[in-house]
């Protein structure tokens, strides 16, 4: 279509500023070439979020986002645009790219010493691998995601990860296991006003002690 034609010649244009952008004195030209990369991306990034815009649709301004970045070597935009991207392909349901480009993410959030980054990579990973079933998976990822996050000190985002390892643990029947991990998730945020993942916690072990017939328990917890 015309937009799609539109934004090729204006990477096709990025593509050859960048070049020329190489040869001597190449200040004035380097910072025309960013400002157009950093107007197309933003324009295309604002589109992918906008919820009045069918997936595909935010899918493809993405895509395009990310292409830009990508193009233009800025390692800061491409991580910004793979955070959606891998999102968005998990939600229309394809995994396996949400997979591939969530551990493009993993690796660009690596090179810039990013942990809070590395360990969203890490989540994602653990996400989208549970998603699929590749559960042994996830769960390592989880886990890896949790340890970044604990040692941050982001208490939420460590609970979020030990629940999700609680819930797992719980459906493939290893109790115990599960019920200790969903009472070390509550320790993170036994004081903080999160009632969503206190819930999730509790049902966990309710669910466990039921499952192992411990009736009053189940009824107490």
């Amino acid at each position: 279509n015309k937009q799609m034609q539109h934004h090729l010649r204006l990477l096709t244009l990025i593509i050859s500023l960048t070049i020329f952008g190489c040869q001597p004195e190449p200040s004035q030209d380097v910072q025309y070439v960013q400002g157009i990369n950093k107007t197309l991306f933003d324009t295309e990034y604002t589109k992918s979020k906008d919820l009045s815009r069918s997936k595909g649709e935010r899918l493809k301004s993405v895509n395009f986002a990310y292409q830009v970045a990508k193009t233009a070597s800025i390692d800061s935009l491409t991580i910004k645009a793979l955070q959606q991207k891998t999102k968005l392909h998990s939600n229309i349901k394809q995994q396996d790219s949400a997979i591939i480009f969530s551990k493009e993410l993993l690796n660009l959030s690596i090179k810039a010493k990013d942990s809070s980054d590395i360990g969203n990579a890490y989540y994602k990973l653990g996400l989208y691998n549970d998603r699929k079933g590749l559960l042994d998976s996830a769960y390592i990822y989880y886990n890896q995601s949790k340890k970044i996050y604990e040692s941050l000190g982001d208490s939420l985002k460590t609970a979020k990860n030990l629940l999700n390892m609680a819930i797992m643990s719980s459906n493939a029947g290893s109790y115990n296991q599960s019920d200790e991990i969903a009472i070390e998730a509550l320790s993170f945020i036994k004081n903080k006003e999160e009632p969503t993942l206190k819930a999730s916690a509790y049902n966990c072990l309710a669910i466990n002690a039921k499952l192992q017939k411990e009736y009053e328990e189940a009824l107490s917890t």
